[in-house]
C-alpha cells in the first residue's frame, strides 16, 4: 500500500475509520463510520461540499440522489456498494469532490483514488465485524 495509507493496529480498529489516499489535486479523503448494522461513508477532496448521495444494499444496485448540476453520484454509488458487498450491509455514501479546472487525467486518478480508499476502508471494516 501507498505510504500514506494509515494501518490499524491489531485490535485496535476505531469506529470511526479514516484514510487518505492520493496526494495534492487528487488527493481524496474517506471516513466510514458504523451506524447499527450498517455504515456511512463520506467521500471528500478539494473544495469539499455535498454534491450526491448514495444508498447501497447487498444484491441491489444504489440508488442516487445528485445535488444540481455535481457530478459525484456514481462515485458515491460505486463506494457504497464496494462497503456493502464487502460488509454485507447497507450503507449510505456522501460524496462531495471539487477541484477548479480539473484535468480528464486528474479526474481519473480521483475516481482511482476514491474506489481504492473504499477498498481499504471496506477490509477495515470486514477485519471490524471478525472480532
Amino acid at each position: 500500500m501507498p505510504e500514506n495509507d494509515p494501518q490499524p493496529q491489531p485490535g485496535q480498529v476505531p469506529a470511526l475509520l479514516d484514510v487518505h489516499v492520493g496526494r495534492g489535486r487528487t488527493s481524496v479523503r474517506l471516513e466510514l463510520r458504523p451506524v447499527g448494522l450498517d455504515w456511512l461513508l463520506l467521500i471528500t477532496g478539494g473544495e469539499q461540499h455535498v454534491g450526491a448521495v448514495a444508498l447501497a444494499e447487498p444484491g441491489s444496485d444504489p440508488a442516487q440522489l445528485v445535488r444540481g448540476a455535481h457530478r459525484e453520484g456514481p462515485l458515491a454509488a460505486t463506494c457504497a456498494a464496494i462497503i456493502s458487498a464487502a460488509t454485507g450491509a447497507g450503507c449510505v455514501a456522501v460524496a462531495g469532490i471539487h477541484q477548479d479546472e480539473a484535468t480528464g487525467e486528474e479526474i481519473v486518478a480521483i475516481v482511482g483514488n476514491a474506489e481504492r480508499g473504499a477498498r481499504i476502508l471496506a477490509a477495515w471494516a470486514v477485519d471490524r465485524d471478525q472480532r
